[in-house]
């Protein structure tokens, strides 16, 4: 199904029917992490591929440079705290060495289970806010005041 979904999106970026929406403060976040040397990484339910396309055809140009490494639910569900160990492992990092954005409150928990540092972020009224202890923003400006990054 993920190999369909990407052939799909392949040909709707290429037509130039597709574009990836990046927000104007996650583009600015995006730009200033990149620019300061966070290493940044795609865990997303879509393929690979989509995420990729996604990136290359986004709203704001080619965002590929940003990511270093994309991960999809080969590695494991975005549920299950053994995901978030396997992406820790697959960077070298510690789990508490990683932060995990999301709007999901289920992935919120599983993330902070595996001991991953988990920020959800609610643009939308409908999505419900976690009951895991994470911290929650609307923006990603919101960030600089709950995370210290280098």
């Amino acid at each position: 199904m993920k190999q369909l979904q990407g052939l799909v999106w392949e040909e709707g970026y290429n037509e130039g029917a597709f574009k990836g929406h990046i927000y104007d403060d996650a583009y600015a976040a995006l730009e200033g992490w990149r620019k300061a040397g966070v290493p940044m990484h795609i865990f997303f339910s879509g393929s690979v591929k989509a995420q990729v396309e996604f990136f290359q055809n986004s709203n704001r140009g080619d965002l590929r440079p940003c990511f270093g490494r994309h991960y999809d639910t080969d590695i494991g569900a975005k549920v299950v705290p053994e995901s978030y160990l396997k992406i820790a492992a697959d960077l070298g990092a510690a789990p508490d060495r990683i932060l995990f954005l999301t709007d999901n409150p289920r992935e919120v928990a599983a993330a902070r289970q595996a001991g991953v540092h988990v920020v959800q972020v609610i643009r939308a009224p409908s999505v419900k806010p976690n009951d895991a202890g994470a911290p929650i923003v609307a923006e990603f400006d919101q960030l600089r005041e709950l995370v210290a990054f280098g």
